[in-house]
């Protein structure tokens, strides 16, 4: 039984009982995961032609069709709008190349998203108990520190494997002395094969390091948990990427806002963003909208918005970015909203902000969560969502896994945490449909504000 207190006095509550389902399904989805972040097809030679991932994760759904079923009912879908913002996505892509007359293009857009949206499901239909959610998520920080390892052994030529290359060389001219920099990136493999893409993930790993860190149910080996604190934060250093560092230093915020309180927040950042702007000095930290590489992605965003104004409604078609700008558009939300139009670009902000907002309402009276774990929790799952919907303003990954793998870790979470009183934070009314739509305008403004008033030609 749990006690807790709403001002009224206490009140006893039962303990939700959790009814763990599809373990099958369960072990072969978290396979699946695995495969996708340490990619063994890359590693060894021998399974390049293996399609692992396929495999594992067609059998998991083949597994699990019942509760990835049950989830496209009205009754379902009306309490996780996220869900109906991916399958909305998935929609908007389709439509987007049907209306160029691209039908065999549209197919195969359609056929790559469908990947997307079943691995969210299976992620959202099979973690469904917290025991569930902390094995997951030690799974998915032993996976991401499996691919720092190799990438870094290999970065350093401690090792040789000709099918990874782990760096990428950056050059940079300074304008004041003309002077070129180089820098060696650190890269990973498959979709981290760049050095913005495997920070975004390796943010989430370090904040996951810190809630076991400080998990007092972890009585020996809590320490442990310092090694891939340590590791991962190197790593992060050695992509150089001003987009990871950003989004670290959100992630980092949010946390202690959500722990602390807003004045013990505004303490702590005094001393910590000197020390991470200490830690991290070098090219990560020379961050300017006026030269470099920060002006040349504003012009970026200021072609993607020429190219909205053209078709704001639907978009010019998913995978035109690339194609009409010839290069992506280092925004993931100005990515969608010029591919897809007004419609898809806000699914895709929705579901990355709907989460967040949600999990941050929990936390505020009168809103109890009954599970003390899943309450515990709660700072270090927005903390990493937070971080990570920060890193995708600068970097494009609207077409990664871990993408959907955040989008599902936050409506799991919600599935699974009980709290009193009972409340449903994300249903589908006439006043969640206009603040969204609300927040999807402000954004466009805002962004196109700032746009014009640092870009230069």
């Amino acid at each position: 039984m749990s006690v807790v207190t709403l001002g009224h006095g206490p009140r006893v509550l039962p303990r939700r009982r959790f009814a763990p389902r599809y373990t099958l399904g369960y072990i072969l989805f978290v396979f699946a995961s695995s495969v996708l972040l340490v990619r063994p097809m890359e590693l060894v030679t021998s399974l390049t032609e293996s399609h692992l991932y396929q495999w594992f994760i067609a059998a998991s759904l083949l597994a699990s069709l019942p509760v990835v079923f049950m989830q496209f009912g009205w009754t379902s879908l009306q309490h996780r709008p996220i869900t109906l913002c991916v399958l909305g996505l998935f929609f908007c892509i389709m439509f987007s190349q049907l209306a160029r007359a691209e039908v065999e293009r549209a197919f195969e857009s359609g056929y790559e998203f469908a990947k997307m949206v079943a691995y969210y499901l299976l992620l959202v239909g099979l973690v469904t108990t917290p025991g569930r959610l902390r094995s997951f998520l030690r799974w998915l920080v032993l996976c991401v520190g499996i691919l720092a390892v190799v990438s870094i052994l290999q970065y350093h030529e401690v090792i040789d494997n000709p099918n990874v290359k782990s760096s990428v060389i950056d050059r940079q001219v300074k304008e004041e002395t003309n002077e070129e920099i180089i820098f060696k990136r650190l890269q990973g493999t498959g979709i981290f094969k760049d050095p913005n893409d495997l920070s975004l993930i390796l943010v989430p790993g370090m904040i996951l390091c810190i809630y076991w860190l400080f998990d007092p149910r972890t009585r020996t080996f809590k320490a442990f948990w310092l090694a891939p604190l340590g590791l991962f934060g190197y790593a992060l250093h050695l992509t150089h990427s001003r987009g990871g560092l950003l989004a670290l230093m959100m992630a980092l915020l949010v946390l202690f806002h959500a722990r602390f309180g807003r004045w013990k927040t505004l303490l702590a950042a005094a001393i910590m963003v000197p020390a991470v702007l200490f830690l991290y000095a070098g090219r990560q930290t020379e961050l300017s909208a006026t030269e470099g590489t920060g002006q040349q992605r504003l012009q970026i965003w200021s072609d993607g918005l020429y190219w909205f104004r053209t078709n704001p409604l639907f978009g010019v078609g998913e995978g035109q970015y690339v194609e009409l700008v010839n290069k992506v558009a280092h925004n993931s939300y100005l990515q969608y909203y010029t591919e897809l139009g007004m419609v898809g670009g806000t699914f895709f902000l929705a579901a990355t902000l709907l989460g967040i907002w949600a999990i941050y309402r929990l936390g505020k009276p009168p809103i109890q969560i009954v599970n003390p774990e899943l309450r515990r929790f709660r700072p270090y799952l927005l903390a990493s969502l937070a971080g990570y919907a920060t890193g995708m303003m600068s970097l494009t990954a609207n077409s990664y896994v871990t993408t959907y793998m955040m989008f599902g870790l936050a409506t799991a979470y919600l599935n699974i945490t009980p709290t009193w009183p009972r409340v449903s934070l994300l249903r589908i009314n006439g006043t969640l449909i206009g603040r969204v739509a609300a927040v999807s305008v402000v954004f466009l403004v805002g962004l196109y504000v700032f746009v014009r008033a640092f870009v230069t030609y």
